[in-house]
C-alpha cells in the first residue's frame, strides 16, 4: 500500500507529509494556526533550511 503525500499546510514550509497528517511539526500546525504570515518556514528541517540558505555554501561571485 502506497501512502500518499503531500505538501506541508503551512504555507512557507517546502516539506512533504503524508496524508494522514497537515503538518511537518508542531512549529508549522501552530504557526498556520496563528495565521503567521512569515517569509520562511523554521520548522528546522532539511528541506526548509536549504531553501533559506541555511548551511548551505556561500556563493563566491
Amino acid at each position: 500500500m502506497q501512502i500518499e503525500q503531500h505538501k506541508c499546510s503551512h504555507r512557507p514550509c517546502q516539506c512533504v507529509v503524508g496524508s494522514d497528517t497537515a503538518y511537518c511539526s508542531p512549529q508549522c500546525e501552530e504557526q498556520a494556526a496563528l495565521g503567521t504570515a512569515a517569509a520562511v518556514c523554521e520548522c528546522g528541517h532539511a528541506d526548509c533550511e536549504q531553501n533559506a540558505g541555511i548551511g548551505a555554501e556561500p556563493t563566491i561571485t
